[in-house]
Formats: structure tokens, C-alpha cells, sequence
């Protein structure tokens, strides 16, 4: 099966198979880093969020507050 062209292959035909594999692994050290960002972000933002929504599930769930039929239907 012949090997199919690298995308930055395609964007630079004209660097040579050195400059290819500098340029692939630089990419991958970019998108590597922009996971590890993105990922950071995430986690920063949830446990931003955390305290907004432990607020909100106790004002909504109370002690004693059943979620079963609160009527006698034995009549």
C-alpha cells in the first residue's frame, strides 16, 4: 500500500524529507501543548464551578425532602 502524503507535505511541497519531519514533530509538540491547555482550562473552570452548583443541589435537595408520593392511598 503506498503511503499517503503528509498534510504539511501537501501545504509545503517543497521542503525537503528533514524539513518534513522537523516540521511534523514541531506540530506534534503544539498540539500536544494545546491539550494539555485546553485540558488545564477545563479542569480549572470545574472546579471554579463546583462551589456555584454544591449551593444549589443543597437548597434543592433538604434534609428530610423525599421525592416519593407523600399521600395515604391505603383509603
Amino acid at each position: 500500500m503506498p503511503e499517503k502524503p503528509s498534510l504539511i507535505a501537501a501545504i509545503f511541497p517543497g521542503l525537503s524529507p528533514e524539513e518534513l519531519e522537523e516540521a511534523d514533530e514541531i506540530l506534534r509538540r503544539y498540539f500536544a501543548f494545546i491539550i494539555r491547555l485546553h485540558n488545564r482550562i477545563l479542569e480549572e473552570e470545574k472546579e471554579r464551578s463546583l462551589p456555584l452548583t454544591d449551593d444549589e443541589r443543597a437548597s434543592r435537595i433538604g434534609p428530610g425532602r423525599t421525592f416519593t408520593n407523600q399521600y395515604d392511598t391505603s383509603v
